[in-house]
């Protein structure tokens, strides 16, 4: 199991450089809008993408991803969120490599969690929320039983330990 795990990691961090290569430099608005745009105009093929491609196909749209977290304004922390939990379900070696390799935006968007993803704020997404955060602890503790590369075991666990303790809540 650990070669596969490597190569994905491996491969994870040499397509992350060079998916990133275009954006290492810019930091402007400008990028973070492209890649917000793109986001937004294809999120149901990225979640399609996410669910049923195999590793290699969605690399880019996970590093993607974790770009826009990573230099994310308020608002687009909602829309991205769902999208990592959806990457992380059905990639998590690799989705928690790349979202671990920044200690402090991980951090950001652990405390986020709850608030952002997991409150119902139309009052019409309360069991979808609750079946998110289910799929999402089954997998982590899926991952956490085979017994990952140690710091994505960390990271793993520490995810696991927060989406336990979030409650779903409706807000109207």
């Amino acid at each position: 199991m650990y070669p596969r795990i490597l190569y994905a990691i491996q491969l994870a961090v040499f397509l992350a450089a060079f998916c990133l290569a275009p954006f290492a430099s810019a930091t402007t608005s400008g990028t973070k809008n492209q890649q917000h745009v793109w986001m937004q105009s294809n999120y149901t093929v990225i979640e399609h993408d996410l669910r049923t491609q195999s590793l290699d196909a969605v690399i880019p749209h996970i590093t993607t991803l974790v770009s826009i977290w990573e230099q994310r304004d308020g608002a687009i922390s909602g829309e991205v969120s769902p999208l990592l939990i959806t990457a992380i379900i059905h990639h998590t070696d690799t989705t928690l490599a790349m979202m671990g390799a920044s200690i402090t935006a991980y951090s950001k968007w652990l405390n986020e969690l709850e608030g952002i993803v997991f409150t119902d704020f139309s009052g019409d997404q309360f069991a979808a929320l609750v079946a998110l955060k289910t799929a999402l602890s089954d997998a982590l503790k899926h991952y956490v039983a085979i017994e990952p590369v140690p710091s994505q075991h960390a990271v793993a666990l520490q995810l696991l330990t927060h989406i336990e303790a979030i409650t779903v809540r409706t807000v109207q």
